[in-house]
């Protein structure tokens, strides 16, 4: 098979307890034909030096003399590669050995495949499987409910890229920029977990959750505008108390509240089936996991009853499994509360 190069980018800021694993996953990568280019965000600790001593010649490193932020360094990077694939890494993830060859074979195959991303597994202070939707039409239709994709799995065919990341995002910029391409770009997640993804303490700082939420509403926008353009001062706070379960500082919902997201769900479907925005299937399976979610987190902490989302016409359209999990520990906490 032909070797085509792949640059893999990455931005550092203060990161000298994980940078040197993270370069070694890449370096000791199955596939060799690889180079790295590095931007530091003018980093006080050791982390330029620690780059700075390792011997090869594959990593290109640029040093920032202010700090800069993610979005301009990747865009950065990005114009700086020469390989034919760009793939995203993270200063403290870890790559497994066969990421970068099963992209790129997945990408010699694909032709049609502009942005390919895979499973992660997370490690730190968690331990679970980060999945996505596989296809182009889930992936689309789970973006407007949530970022379905680990951004640092995500490798790019450079001939593709005629956009950039938005440097007004100081969070969340890899949701906008998805939502902003996901309609001229097609996009695929393979279901092997190619890396081991870093969850610490830092990344739940509220300040930095609030900058990401918002981040998450304008990527969200623009998809929800592409159905609801003209009723959008209707909708779009019922769309917000939706899609508000993807952050720590989610409000339970009442009764009535409930009803009311149900309501908007049914009309929601109505209002694509005469857009055809999404694909109708793909945008149930993802409506039903979210109404899922804002019932389950609502019913734990308030006397909201299991009837509104049971009776439904969701229920039915969630994984089997993902509905007997739930239910386990809903029994444990009491078989009364469920018969509501």
């Amino acid at each position: 098979m032909n070797k085509p190069l792949v640059s893999v980018v990455m931005s550092t800021y203060n990161e000298e307890k994980y940078v040197l694993a993270s370069i070694n996953s890449i370096l000791n990568q199955t596939y060799e034909n690889i180079e790295i280019i590095i931007v530091d965000d003018a980093s006080t600790d050791n982390t330029v030096s620690l780059i700075e001593n390792i011997a090869t010649d594959k990593i290109r490193l640029y040093i920032n003399d202010t700090n800069k932020k993610l979005a301009h360094n990747l865009n950065f990077a990005i114009s700086k590669a020469k390989g034919k694939y760009v793939a995203r890494m993270d200063a403290d993830d870890i790559s497994r050995r066969e990421r970068i060859e099963t992209q790129v074979e997945y990408l010699e195959k694909h032709k049609d495949v502009d942005v390919v991303a895979s499973y992660a597994k997370t490690f730190g202070d968690s331990d679970i499987i980060k999945k996505s939707p596989c296809t182009h039409e889930g992936i689309k239709a789970a973006l407007l409910f949530t970022n379905p994709l680990c951004h640092p799995t995500v490798m790019f065919r450079k001939s593709s890229i005629d956009f950039g990341y938005d440097e007004s995002c100081a969070a969340g910029q890899d949701y906008e920029l998805w939502a902003r391409i996901i309609d001229r770009k097609k996009f695929s997640v393979l279901s092997d977990v190619l890396l081991d993804y870093r969850v610490i303490k830092r990344q739940r700082n509220p300040s930095y959750l609030q900058l990401q939420k918002a981040s998450a509403l304008r990527a969200k926008k623009y998809l929800f505008d592409k159905l609801f353009s003209y009723e959008r001062n209707v909708f779009w706070d019922t769309f917000k108390s939706l899609v508000d379960v993807d952050f720590t500082d989610f409000e339970p919902k009442t009764q009535e509240q409930m009803k009311s997201i149900v309501a908007f769900a049914d009309q929601l479907i109505e209002t694509n089936k005469l857009k055809k925005v999404f694909d109708e299937h793909e945008l149930i399976k993802a409506l039903s996991t979210t109404v899922f979610q804002q019932w389950y987190l609502s019913f734990l902490k308030t006397d909201v009853s299991s009837k509104i989302f049971m009776k439904s016409n969701y229920v039915r359209a969630l994984r089997q499994e993902t509905v007997l999990m739930k239910m386990k520990v809903i029994y444990k906490l009491g078989k009364k509360k469920i018969l509501k």
